[in-house]
C-alpha cells in the first residue's frame, strides 16, 4: 500500500469513527433534573430539590420556579425564568488517590493554623430556562458565584453547614422572590455558622 492509499484509508477510518460517535451522541437523550422530594411552596414560588447535574462535585441542587405574574414592566421571558442554586464540593473526590487526599488535608490544616480560610464549597446561582432547549440543555445566565470555607473546629464535616446555608437561601427566595445575592448569602452563612458556634459552646 502506497502513502496515498494509507492517507485515504486513515481519512475513511476517521469518517467512520466520527459518524459512529455522532449517531451514538444523538441517540442519548438528556433529561431534565429529577425531583427527589416533594416541592416546597412559598409566597413567591415553588422550590424543588433535584438530582441530575453531570458533575461528581455536586452536593445540593435547588430549582426555584417563581409564580407567573403578568406585568407591563417585566418581559415574559423573565417572568418565566427559574433560579438554579448549586452547591459543589471543592476538595478531593472519593476516587482521588490517597496521596492527593492526604496532601489536601495537610494543606488545609496548615492554612487554618496560620489563620487563613481554606475554601471547601462553591455556591453558584443561575437564572435558567424552565424547559430544556433543542440541544437538550437549560439556557443559563450566571447571577452569582463564590467559594466559601464552611469548616468549623469540632465537626469533621463542613458539608453540613454548606447544605444548611443553601437550604436557607432557597427559603429566602420562597419568601422574597428576589435577592441581592452576595450580601444575603454571606449573612445567611454567618447566621448558620453562628448557630453552630452557640450549639458547640452549649455542648
Amino acid at each position: 500500500m502506497n502513502t496515498f492509499d494509507r492517507i485515504l484509508g486513515d481519512i475513511l477510518d476517521f469518517v467512520r469513527r466520527f459518524l459512529w460517535w455522532k449517531t451514538k451522541t444523538e441517540s442519548v437523550k438528556r433529561k431534565p433534573f429529577q425531583s427527589i422530594q416533594k416541592p416546597i411552596s412559598g409566597k413567591e414560588g415553588i422550590a424543588t430539590l433535584v438530582l441530575g447535574r453531570d458533575t461528581p462535585r455536586a452536593v445540593r441542587t435547588w430549582i426555584f420556579s417563581p409564580f407567573r405574574r403578568e406585568s407591563l414592566n417585566v418581559p415574559s421571558a423573565d417572568v418565566l425564568s427559574d433560579v438554579h442554586i448549586y452547591l459543589d464540593f471543592l476538595g478531593p473526590l472519593a476516587n482521588t488517590p490517597e496521596t492527593k487526599q492526604m496532601n489536601w488535608t495537610l494543606s488545609q490544616r496548615k492554612k487554618r493554623e496560620q489563620g487563613e480560610a481554606f475554601l471547601t464549597h462553591r455556591i453558584q446561582v443561575l437564572k435558567a430556562s424552565h424547559m430544556l432547549n433543542a440541544h437538550g440543555f437549560y439556557d443559563y445566565k450566571l447571577l452569582f458565584w463564590k467559594d466559601y470555607d464552611f469548616y468549623r473546629a469540632g465537626t469533621g464535616d463542613p458539608e453540613r453547614w454548606a447544605v444548611a446555608t443553601v437550604d436557607r437561601i432557597i427559603h429566602q427566595l420562597l419568601t422574597n422572590g428576589d435577592i441581592e445575592w452576595e450580601p444575603v448569602v454571606e449573612e445567611i452563612r454567618k447566621e448558620v455558622l453562628g448557630k453552630y458556634q452557640q450549639h458547640h459552646r452549649a455542648a
